[in-house]
C-alpha cells in the first residue's frame, strides 16, 4: 500500500476512535498555518485565506479527485463575531496531482495555495476562519492525521 493510501487508512479508521489530548503542550502542531490575504483596493466582502504547508507536507486538496480521500479534504468554514456560520462562495485551487497507486491519483495541496472567499451576505466582524482536513509529511514517509487550522479577520 502506497504511502498516501496508509494514511489515508489510518485516518478513516484509526484516528476517529482515538481522544485527542486537552492539553494544548501536548499536542502536536499540525506544520501548516492559514492566515487572511487582502485584496486591493481592499473589501469587506472579497479576499482570500492562504494555506502555507512546511517543505514537504501534503494537505488533501477539497476534491482530492478520488474517492478514497473524500473524508479527509480540506474545508473551509467561517463564523462571525456571534459563532453563526457566514454564507460565501468558496473557491478552492484544484491542488498537485500525485499518483497514489494503488487507489489512484489524488490532488494535494502543497507549499502555499490561496483559498478565495466572497461573503455573500453582511457578516458581523471580526470573522473567524477554520481549515480542517488531513496531510502527510512526504519528505518524512508518515501520516500527519487531521488538521484544525484557524485565523481570524477583524
Amino acid at each position: 500500500m502506497d504511502h498516501h493510501a496508509s494514511c489515508a487508512f489510518l485516518v478513516a479508521l484509526v484516528l476517529p476512535t482515538t481522544s485527542h489530548a486537552t492539553n494544548r503542550d501536548t499536542e502536536r502542531e499540525f506544520p501548516a498555518e492559514i492566515h487572511v490575504v487582502e485584496i486591493e483596493p481592499k473589501s469587506p466582502s472579497s479576499f482570500s485565506v492562504r494555506l502555507t504547508a512546511e517543505r514537504g507536507v501534503d494537505i488533501y486538496a477539497n476534491k482530492p479527485m478520488n474517492a478514497a480521500w473524500n473524508h479527509v479534504a480540506a474545508r473551509l468554514e467561517i463564523h462571525d463575531a456571534d459563532g453563526k456560520r457566514v454564507k460565501a462562495h468558496i473557491r478552492y485551487p484544484l491542488g498537485t496531482k500525485v499518483d497514489a497507486d494503488p487507489l489512484g491519483d489524488l490532488y494535494v495541496y502543497r507549499d502555499s495555495v490561496d483559498i478565495t472567499v466572497t461573503i455573500v451576505d453582511a457578516a458581523k466582524h471580526p470573522l473567524s476562519f477554520t481549515l480542517e482536513g488531513a496531510g502527510y509529511n512526504r519528505t518524512r514517509s508518515y501520516c500527519l492525521g487531521k488538521m484544525k487550522l484557524e485565523t481570524v479577520r477583524k
